[in-house]
């Protein structure tokens, strides 16, 4: 009896350790991030996003108010200016150098619907 009692307390206590819903990685949401250079116009500047925690690669075309619309998972992020996309854009000129690659101090927490990056 003892045994059976041992027995049918550990299922139930593995049962209960373990979940059928397992995590599942939020939806894609519409962003607006708003791009502040130093020398003010970062229009056709392409942004990159990557994911810190559990999300996806997100990227955007800055338009002439200075916004970039992207569909991204909600979360922390690196962000860069891409040279490949950016070289002959005359905006990338006014890029400081960190913000050119992937940079760990360049981070941005993309929220549900806008955000911001203030580039110094």
């Amino acid at each position: 009896m003892r045994i059976s009692l041992f027995v049918l307390t550990f299922v139930l206590a593995a049962a209960a350790g373990c979940s059928s819903n397992p995590s599942t990685r939020s939806e894609p949401v519409e962003v607006s991030v708003k791009v502040t250079l130093p020398t003010g116009s970062p229009q056709n500047l392409t942004v990159t996003f990557n994911p810190l925690d559990d999300g996806l690669p997100a990227a955007g075309k800055v338009g002439a108010d200075g916004v970039a619309t992207l569909k991204a998972i909600p979360g922390k992020y690196t962000f860069f200016f891409a040279e490949e996309a950016n070289a002959r854009v005359p905006a990338y000129k006014s890029v400081p150098e960190n913000y050119r690659t992937p940079n760990k101090d360049n981070t941005v927490t993309l929220g549900t619907t806008q955000a911001s990056i203030d580039v110094k």
